[in-house]
């Protein structure tokens, strides 16, 4: 596939799951000592280990259409792994 630098891209088969380059280079340097990368990836991108994906790939996207579907929803926040209630859930 080719896309073209600057052209629109329409998803017509489903959702993409995202993630900044920077922050995928930093979490594989982190984990050193994985033994099963296809199920850590899965767990990672929050994606069934049932499903049998096999592509990824780099490309653009506009920050101002991007959704965190997480409890830090604002893609400019850092993202910790510690999730502390507020009581408010």
């Amino acid at each position: 596939y080719s896309y073209p630098a600057g052209e629109e891209v329409e998803l017509k088969w489903g959702d993409a799951w995202c993630v900044s380059a920077g922050e995928m280079y930093n979490w594989v340097k982190e984990s050193e000592g994985v033994t099963d990368w296809t199920e850590r990836f899965h767990q990672v991108l929050g994606v069934p280990t049932s499903k049998n994906y096999n592509t990824v790939t780099a490309l653009w996207v506009d920050p101002g259409v991007l959704n965190r579907p997480a409890y830090v929803t604002d893609i400019t926040a850092p993202m910790t792994n510690t999730y502390q209630p507020t009581g408010n859930e």
